[in-house]
């Protein structure tokens, strides 16, 4: 009866996100970096659809990184959102833990794991480190998934 008005699927989701938020903090970094290869596989095979379905087998490094650009931006617009529902809704202990976390592991002094890990810090990486990511990200993709005409 835990799970009144959603889905088991979906409260089992939140469940899994918690439980690296808050029982298993010292596995974050590790799920982030996971996280960014699907990031990159996300684009790699979206330019090589692109190519092989509307390019007719060819993409110019040009061409791929507009089409990089444009993921980007599908999935930066949403960040600040995301991060606001993360912080108020799923796990609104999340900064506190990392930072003790941070301070008991010795990484940080006290003073500097609150103000690096805060929800005002996390919403500047997600406007403008995240895009920047992504420009890279599609710069790079775009030279590994560019192909010419070899007639």
């Amino acid at each position: 009866m835990g799970h009144l008005y959603r889905s088991d699927a979906a409260a089992d989701g939140i469940w899994a996100h918690n439980r690296v938020h808050c029982v298993n903090i010292e596995q974050h970094a590790t799920m982030s970096m996971i996280f960014a290869l699907f990031a990159v596989a996300i684009y790699v095979f979206a330019l090589l659809d692109k190519r092989y379905s509307a390019l007719d087998g060819q993409i110019t490094w040009s061409r791929g990184f507009v089409s990089g650009i444009s993921i980007t931006l599908l999935v930066v617009v949403p960040c600040p959102f995301t991060q606001l529902i993360t912080h108020y809704i799923t796990t609104p202990d999340f900064f506190a833990k990392i930072a003790d976390h941070a301070v008991e592991s010795g990484y940080m002094k006290r003073e500097d794991a609150e103000s690096y890990f805060s929800l005002r810090n996390d919403l500047i990486h997600s406007a403008f480190g995240e895009p920047g990511l992504g420009v890279v990200r599609s710069s790079l993709v775009a030279i590994f998934t560019r192909q010419k005409n070899r007639a």
